[in-house]
């Protein structure tokens, strides 16, 4: 399965892109696999998947990195370097 990670409003979603756009056989739909949403109300401005693809990172006005695994679940988050809460971190592997 090939995913593409998009993020709107407050809102990060995973579609499955495969073979979607040459393939006149898929049913038109909702190709969305997944929708999470880090921080509910907050903007999320990036979307980024690691080199192995199975990582997503979102980043937002909440100030925080948040880390998925591409199945959704979450990682944890990291506050963005200036904000004080550096001593709260949380990451779950």
């Amino acid at each position: 399965m090939s995913l593409l990670a998009a993020s709107g409003g407050d809102t990060v979603k995973l579609f499955d892109a495969s073979d979607r756009l040459f393939d006149s056989s898929v049913k038109p739909g909702d190709p969305c696999t997944l929708s999470f949403t880090p921080t509910s109300g907050s903007q999320v401005n990036s979307v980024k998947w690691n080199h192995t693809n199975l990582v997503v990172a979102s980043a937002g006005d909440d100030k925080r990195i948040s880390l998925w695994r591409k199945n959704g679940q979450s990682m944890g988050t990291i506050p963005v370097a200036g904000t004080d809460s550096v001593d709260n971190i949380e990451v779950i592997f």
